[in-house]
């Protein structure tokens, strides 16, 4: 009985440790390399329609608990994961960055990689120019 306590909180304590990781917004921070491509996935030219970039709203499905998340890619000062705004420099949003419709990302958090899979896509506003 103790035992399936103790499993259960472990559980629950992984399960909201990867929400808190994967809603952060300065895990690139810590990685060069990583940063280094996000700065220059933005500063290409403007992608076609369907290509994920700032302001580009998506659901999301986590294939391994099958929830969804309804999330929209946004600059780092605009950053509130309680409102589905997720910056590029969080993991989530440097996976998002340049996806496609139906695409797998997979995202690094502690227990284990999360996959999740693009189910749509609103672009309600063009990306800026370059």
């Amino acid at each position: 009985m103790v035992y399936k306590s103790l499993s259960a909180l472990a559980d629950l304590f992984s399960f909201k440790t990867s929400q808190l990781y994967l809603q952060n917004s300065f895990n690139v921070s810590l990685r060069p390399l990583t940063l280094a491509s996000v700065i220059a996935r933005l500063a290409q030219p403007c992608p076609g329609g369907g290509v994920v970039h700032p302001g580009t709203k998506a659901r999301l499905q986590n294939l391994k608990t099958g929830e969804f998340l309804e999330v929209e890619l946004v600059y780092p000062q605009q950053h509130d994961p309680d409102s589905g705004r997720y910056s590029v420099l969080s993991d989530l949003g440097e996976a998002l960055l340049g996806c496609t419709l139906d695409d797998l990302i997979e995202v690094d958090v502690p227990g284990g990689p999360v996959l999740f899979q693009i189910l749509s896509l609103n672009q309600p506003r063009p990306c800026l120019p370059a």
